[in-house]
């Protein structure tokens, strides 16, 4: 393990699930209205697993995200499937201080 995987698995010890948040609004809707299902058919995973971020043994990897230096991404173990994993690309104090905003997640296949 790393230093930023250390340090982003320290912070994360602040959390609680009721901190994270959907920054795209149409995901936001979709949750606020309990319809999960849409959100899985663009992602191909349960938005259950999100908020598995906290849960330090769910985390299998942490590193930067490609395209923001202030975003990370956070590989969690996928429950039913030793077959996937779930990258969550998240950030912190959005959208306001004290959350993690949720840009995106989707499921993927374990590379060998």
């Amino acid at each position: 393990m790393d230093d930023l995987e250390k340090e982003i698995r320290e912070k994360l010890k602040n959390y609680i699930k009721e901190d994270i948040e959907f920054l795209k609004s149409w995901w936001k809707a979709w949750i606020n209205e309990g319809r999960y299902n849409l959100i899985e058919k663009h992602t191909g995973a349960n938005v259950q697993v999100v908020y598995d971020i906290p849960n330090q043994s769910k985390i299998k990897k942490i590193r930067k995200a490609k395209y923001d230096p202030n975003r990370y991404e956070i590989i969690l173990h996928h429950d039913s499937s030793f077959k996937y994993e779930i990258s969550v690309i998240i950030v912190f104090d959005k959208p306001c201080k004290g959350n993690i905003g949720v840009v995106t997640y989707y499921k993927q296949e374990i590379e060998d």
